[in-house]
């Protein structure tokens, strides 16, 4: 299983479902600060985030290496990712809700690109989930 935290030290972490200690691992801890939304992608084996403090949305291996930006907000005047919340993979796209917006928002996985609003006037968007049969294949594991 993987988590968020952004507490005193955020960070991203991983643990196996046994509830061992030593399974516990921190996979980010660097230039995060509020880590809101996380995804996985089992086709890639790779997870996503967004982080609504930095304004950025970022992927990396599921043992934390191999980091990249999706998708950022360049400046202080862009009016993009002002404050993305929560975070969803279907095929290869990634849907975000974001709280500034009252949107949610879809963009290619691996280049950020069509960066969009999908649905707009949200009066709070505190989540958004896909399902799909393709979502959770049987029997991958990592």
């Amino acid at each position: 299983m993987f988590w968020t935290d952004w507490g005193e030290n955020p960070k991203i972490e991983r643990a196996g479902m046994d509830g061992s200690l030593d399974s516990r691992v921190v996979i980010v801890d660097d230039n995060i600060y509020w880590p809101n939304g996380l995804t996985l992608d089992y086709d890639d084996l790779r997870i996503y985030w967004a982080d609504a403090k930095l304004n950025y949305i970022h992927s990396c291996t599921y043992e934390g290496r191999d980091r990249r930006v999706v998708a950022m907000k360049d400046n202080k005047d862009d009016p993009s990712l002002p404050h993305p919340f929560a975070i969803t993979l279907i095929n290869n796209d990634l849907f975000w809700t974001d709280w500034s917006t009252k949107s949610i928002h879809r963009c290619d996985k691996r280049t950020g690109v069509e960066g969009k609003k999908v649905l707009t006037d949200i009066h709070s968007p505190m989540d958004v989930i896909v399902y799909d049969a393709d979502r959770q294949k049987p029997g991958i594991l990592f």
